[in-house]
């Protein structure tokens, strides 16, 4: 069942407004970007530098900033645990890939189809950051220094697009401001469905505080403050919007997905790895299975295998999950535990090596 097909949408204005951001990028970003900015402190960017001016066009203490939401939000993530793994792997990530038009920097960039499991696990390393205690309480913290990075890998991305005169503006600007609203309602409205479509009950208020951290991640990753949704309702009117006027998955849509559902298996490098890539390959397909709308898993040529049957079957665990970590000690302890299962998920996908965040040095795809 498609969630968002009748779900309320944003007023005739606000969505005018949204559908015209298509042309907006982020030039603070670019110019940034277009610095030499490998090594430069976050904290004591050099006086006058296109990066400093970015840093000083972000509210370090916006009025609506929840300090509750930005000690506790990362509460709901960690207890979901595996749950919150598969929403974002099998819903979140494969919803971005399904827009035949948003997808276009990922695929020019070419490193999802060349790295497709890293990336997953760097998504996962950025959420960790995101959400660990304090996280974004900048310029400090873990996530707010991430974020930034990622907003300059946009930038970076972006110069170099435009640099190659391969882009269609038919699109709009690359990575523009409308598609960023969409990749937030991506790590937020749909992730939380994901967790509600897996069996978990989340409750009104921790729902909110999750969506207020990344409220403040939208803001450091520029969104305009006219498009940035104030609350998770209207987050979920921006999702309706943007799913009404978005086109079918097309050849590319399949080819990162099918590069993502592929990746465990097929970027093993042992006997063991391979048996684990396979049964984490079949939860990924189960779950796209069962949380996706059946028209867009069908054109994502996602298989319907067995495996959608044990997300169902699951699914009265997973209630029971939540139920514990709910309050008191059973919350403490699926916090501690779901972090630690993060913690192993990020390191055993990174094993190689962390992942510097670093904007990239040329484009690798078509």
């Amino acid at each position: 069942m498609d969630l968002y097909a009748h779900a309320p949408r944003l007023e005739p204005s606000q969505h005018a407004a949204l559908i015209a951001a298509k042309g907006r990028g982020d030039p603070l970003a670019d110019a940034a970007a277009s610095e030499d900015v490998a090594g430069v402190s976050l904290t004591a960017p050099p006086p006058g530098s296109a990066l400093a001016r970015l840093i000083a066009s972000i509210d370090l203490r916006p009025a609506w900033l929840d300090d509750e939401a930005i000690a506790r939000g990362g509460e709901l993530l960690h207890r979901a645990g595996p749950l919150a793994i598969i929403a974002l792997a099998s819903s979140s990530l494969v919803q971005g890939y399904a827009d035949p038009r948003g997808n276009k920097p990922l695929v020019m960039s070419g490193q999802l189809e060349r790295r497709a499991y890293r990336r997953l696990h760097e998504t996962a390393r950025f959420l960790l950051s995101v959400y660990a205690r304090d996280g974004m309480r900048g310029p400090h913290g873990v996530g707010w220094q991430t974020t930034l990075r990622v907003r300059l890998i946009h930038g970076r991305v972006r110069n170099l697009i435009r640099a190659s005169g391969r882009w269609d503006y038919a699109w709009g600007e690359p990575a523009n401001q409308h598609d960023t609203v969409g990749t937030l309602t991506m790590f937020t409205v749909v992730l939380l469905d994901g967790l509600e479509g897996l069996g978990m009950h989340v409750a009104p208020d921790e729902a909110e505080r999750y969506y207020q951290v990344f409220r403040y991640v939208g803001h450091v990753l520029g969104i305009e403050d006219e498009l940035l949704p104030v609350d998770l309702a209207h987050a979920r009117r921006a999702r309706a919007s943007i799913r009404a006027e978005q086109a079918p998955p097309d050849d590319d849509s399949r080819a990162l997905t099918g590069a993502l559902l592929d990746a465990p298996v097929r970027e093993a490098r042992s006997r063991s790895e391979r048996v684990l890539g396979a049964a984490l390959r079949q939860m990924m397909i189960g779950g796209s299975r069962s949380l996706l709308p059946r028209a867009m898993a069908d054109a994502l040529a996602i298989p319907s295998t067995p495996a959608r049957h044990l997300v169902r079957v699951a699914r009265p665990l997973s209630a029971v999950w939540g139920r514990i970590g709910d309050a008191g000690l059973g919350r403490d302890a699926t916090v501690a535990l779901g972090r630690l299962l993060w913690r192993s998920f990020v390191g055993y996908g990174l094993r190689e090596g962390a992942p510097a965040f670093a904007p990239p040095d040329a484009l690798h795809g078509r």
